[in-house]
Formats: C-alpha cells, structure tokens, sequence
C-alpha cells in the first residue's frame, strides 16, 4: 500500500523502523477482517503473525503524537481553507470489562446511554460540507486514575500524561493542537457538554475563534424582546414563548432523502445588566420536530448558523464509520501505547478513506467507507490458510484461552482463602 510510504517514518521505535508492520495493520484495519482486533489481523493478513501485531501495537513504542499531527496536517489540504471547513468535537466511548484498561471506570457512556464500566475519548474532526475526519483524540482518564500511581505505572501512563483534566479541557487541548498546527477552519463544532462549560467557550472567545455549541434545554440565558424588554429564561421557554412569532422557515442543506428545512430563531444575548455580550441563541426545529439548541459568539443569516447547527451529525457519522468500519473499537490492548497508538491507526484509515472518496467523486459520487473497505478486501494481500495453519491458530488461540481461565480460577482460590 503506497499510501504507507508517506508516514514510514513515524513508525521508527528503538532505533528500528517498523513501517512494514504498520502497513500490515493497516490493511487489517481496511480489509475485510472479520473482527479488527490483535488476533485477527494477525491469522488473516498476509505476511504477519499474532506476535508482530502484538508487538507493533502494544509493545513498541513509535511516535503516535507526530503521526496524528500528520495525519491533521493532510486533511487540513483536503478540507480546510473552506468557508465550510468546521473544528468538530465530540467524545465517544469504549465498553470495556475489568479494571486494567487503561481509564477504564464506571462511568456515562454514551455508546449505551447509561452508566458502564468502559473508557472515554474525546475526539476532534477536521469537517467541510459532507467531508469529515478524525484528526485528533485525548483519552480521559477519571480521578480513580489519576490519583493511583500503582495503576497508571502497570499502564505505563507517562508522566506528563498523568494529570487529570475534564472533558472540556481535553477539548480546549485539541482546539490548541490544531491551531498549532495550522488546521483553517473558520468555526469550532460541539454538543452540549461542552457548551455548558463556561470557561471552554472563553477560552475559544479569546482565541478568536468563532463556535457553534450546543446547549441543555434548562439553560437559562439574559435577552431583550423585540420590545427592548429585559428577561431571564430557559432556552425551552425562549422557543416555546417566541417561536411563532418570530421564527423563519430555512432550507439548509440538500441530503439524500431531499433537502432539509427547518424553523429557525436566532435571540441576541446580554449580560444581567443589559448590555450586549455578542453572543446569540440559535434554536431550530426540523421537520421530525426534534429541537436543537445552541449558543454564538458569531453572527450570520438564520440559515447560516442552522447549517453550522447541524454540521455535528458529521463527526457522529465519522465515529460511527470509525468503528463500524475500520476497528475503532475493537482493540486488544490494556496499556497508554497501546490505546494510543491503535487510535492513531483508525485515523491514519479514515485519511486514507477520505482521500480514495475524494479521488473519485465524480465517476462514484456515493462511493462510502464501507464500499473501499469491500473493494480492498479483494485487493489486498490475505492468507489462504492450510488445515494445519487453522488448527495452529486454533491452538493459539485455545492457549490463551485457558491461560486466561486458570487466572482467573487462581484469583478466585486466592480470594477465598484470604
């Protein structure tokens, strides 16, 4: 895979280059791998074994940070520079059973709706119209983590990763990576986490970035009426009480089912004491009837910011494709290097995605993830396994699966006794 070539030299780990394997797992990542973890790279592409994907993956340790910041850096040529190219951020999570993943905990996870032990990511993307990729991540790690030396040393947490940060820092941090890496996009994306925290949408204000948030229906906000009256409401009461006056009817953007339209109502915002702070309430209503809410410090025509509103599906679809796709979610790794460097695959993956989507619009103009991923599972190199290389996998794999039985029963022996 040509494509590799561009990034060899990321992968250099302890005087050794290991591009070869970073090929390789890549086009697990790409191919039609039937789950793409460890495992199952190693027994279906060609050329490697369990070992060497173990080794590359949770062992070595080769430069992520600089291949991710590449990574940015070439979807910046792709989709940025655009008055669509949008800064989208969002989190994501990773079910996870046990302790030893590294952040794992109990805690919301949005992939279930509820409250799981699992991990946590906060994620940026690089969007511009339909156009989306990954180009940034933060593990969280809870303050169960942080504040357990013992746990983050059998992760190999390093320590200038060990402080604790919230979400919407990690989000500030992905913002100021891709500020320095000189990502143009005119306006920073977020759900309602992040839009509700005050300190966040200060720190863009003062970086003069222009944002487009999410905000929680019980939010209250200070406005004028259209009769210079003052008021202090839920953003909910503010639509349900000046919608039908105030309200324009949009098209948005053209989709595949047609083309999208909402109400739109776009309220100025103060401060308490009536003056203007710059920022405005966006509040649509689509034709499902579903409501979003969202906060400005920009301004622009109700269409406008009903567009940038709901530019966040893409980075939504982005994960999704993430992990229905290309393995997001589907690792075997416990450790920081590991988690990180596995990620940084996915984005290298969903880079070259977008790049091969881009190439042939116009002859494939619905070509999609999951078709490039049908397409190289023809064409890349897969083994054609012997009845004994099966029955050696078989064993590998029965192996580690009574290691992993006799540990546990020597734990619970160990617990019982005690």
């Amino acid at each position: 895979m040509g494509f590799c070539e561009n990034y060899s030299g990321f992968f250099i780990s302890q005087g050794r280059n290991r591009s070869l394997h970073a090929r390789q797992y890549l086009s697990g990542l790409l191919g039609d791998v039937r789950r793409k973890n460890i495992e199952r790279i190693g027994e279906e592409v060609a050329e490697i074994d369990y070992q060497s994907v173990h080794n590359f993956v949770s062992e070595s340790q080769w430069d992520y940070r600089a291949l991710v910041d590449q990574v940015a850096k070439d979807a910046n040529i792709l989709l940025g520079g655009n008055a669509q190219s949008m800064l989208l951020l969002d989190e994501t999570s990773f079910l996870k059973k046990g302790r030893h993943s590294v952040g794992v905990a109990r805690q919301y996870c949005g992939c279930s709706g509820k409250i799981e032990n699992g991990q946590v990511a906060v994620l940026g993307a690089l969007g511009c119209g339909q156009d989306v990729t990954l180009v940034d991540y933060r593990l969280y790690l809870p303050e169960s983590w942080t504040s357990d030396e013992a746990r983050l040393n059998r992760a190999k947490v390093p320590e200038d990763e060990r402080e604790f940060y919230t979400k919407p820092e990690l989000a500030l941090k992905i913002v100021e990576t891709a500020v320095a890496n000189e990502l143009q996009f005119g306006w920073v994306g977020m759900d309602s986490l992040y839009g509700a925290n005050k300190q966040l949408l200060k720190a863009l204000e003062d970086k003069k970035l222009r944002y487009l948030a999410d905000v929680r229906s019980n939010q209250k906000f200070s406005f004028k009426d259209p009769d210079g009256a003052m008021y202090e409401k839920r953003v909910d009461k503010i639509w349900r009480d000046y919608a039908p006056s105030l309200a324009q009817s949009v098209s948005f953007r053209n989709a595949t089912k047609g083309t999208l339209k909402a109400q739109v109502l776009v309220i100025a915002l103060c401060d308490k004491d009536g003056a203007a702070n710059g920022r405005s309430l966006v509040i649509s209503c689509d034709g499902t009837g579903a409501i979003k809410y969202s906060l400005t410090n920009a301004q622009g025509s109700a269409r406008e910011l009903c567009y940038r509103q709901h530019q966040r599906y893409w980075i939504e679809r982005a994960i999704q494709e993430a992990k229905s796709e290309v393995g997001m979610a589907q690792y075997q790794v416990r450790g920081w290097f590991g988690w990180h460097q596995h990620i940084a695959m996915v984005t290298l993956a969903m880079l070259f995605a977008l790049q091969q989507k881009l190439a042939y619009r116009d002859c494939v103009p619905l070509l999609s993830t999951h078709d490039i991923v049908e397409l190289l599972s023809y064409y890349l190199p897969s083994k054609k396994n012997s009845e004994q290389e099966i029955f050696k996998q078989m064993a590998l794999r029965h192996t580690a699966r009574l290691k992993s039985i006799e540990h546990h029963y020597r734990k619970q022996s160990l617990g019982s006794t005690g």
